[in-house]
């Protein structure tokens, strides 16, 4: 049960990563009542890094109408977000196994824990042991083939948020959905990017930002974070 209510079969690999948004870290308990509060109202959900599918599963189960499509380019998170959605027939979730970025291609990946994560430039031109070539495409290509125009996205992809948003340009300036974004400064700047960036990126698409308990957040001001911050985004 992650919330009273809301009820979901699951794979037994997948209990206690759920459990931590239900009690074992408030912080990310918090994530998920914004999210279940403030996407309420929508129908289509675009989960981008959805691991075990913990928030595709919660934002369909028992509401008819509604559909997600749960993004996810691991194998290890992919077999167990597979049992889960067959585990809940009437949730409205189709699983999409790839990698998204700003362009086609192939992205040299890592495992840390079920996550995969986009390695940076030296890692992968040095081919780093278990690293794995995932293909990668791009969120408005895979919105043009699936016909699924997304009124609210969540992104938790380990420091490859930019990259990410690049590539849904036509999701963020026509279908105008609300984020979900977990930000990580460490591994953006790891990767060659940085917070500026991140934010004006956002400031052009017009988005106003807020943390959690929905204080705004001006985008020049993610240059300061340095720890995972999660961010609610609202079109302007």
């Amino acid at each position: 049960m992650l919330r009273p209510g809301l009820r979901l079969a699951i794979d037994p690999q997948a209990r206690e990563p759920f459990e931590w948004f239900c009690f074992r870290s408030p912080e990310m308990v918090r994530e998920l009542d914004s999210f279940l509060a403030r996407s309420a109202g929508c129908r289509r959900l675009l989960d981008v890094g959805a691991c075990h599918g913990l928030f595709a599963l919660a934002f369909t189960q028992g509401r008819p109408g509604t559909a997600a499509l749960a993004v996810e380019p691991s194998p290890l998170a992919w077999e167990i977000l597979e049992a889960n959605v067959r585990s809940n027939p009437g949730a409205q979730v189709t699983p999409v196994q790839t990698a998204v970025g700003a362009a086609p291609g192939v992205l040299r990946m890592s495992y840390s824990w079920h996550h995969l994560e986009a390695a940076a430039e030296t890692a992968a031109a040095a081919g780093a042991p278990g690293m794995l070539s995932i293909p990668v495409r791009t969120l408005d290509s895979l919105r043009d083939e699936l016909a699924f125009r997304p009124d609210v996205m969540k992104i938790d992809v380990e420091g490859y948020e930019i990259a990410v948003l690049r590539g849904a340009t036509r999701i963020l300036g026509e279908d105008r959905p609300i984020l979900f974004l977990e930000v990580h400064p460490p591994r953006i700047r790891e990767l060659g990017g940085s917070l500026g960036e991140l934010g004006d990126l956002l400031a052009a698409h017009n988005y106003r930002l807020f943390d959690l308990h929905g204080a705004p957040l001006e985008s020049r001001g993610l240059a300061g974070l340095d720890a995972t911050t999660r961010l609610y985004c609202a079109p302007g």
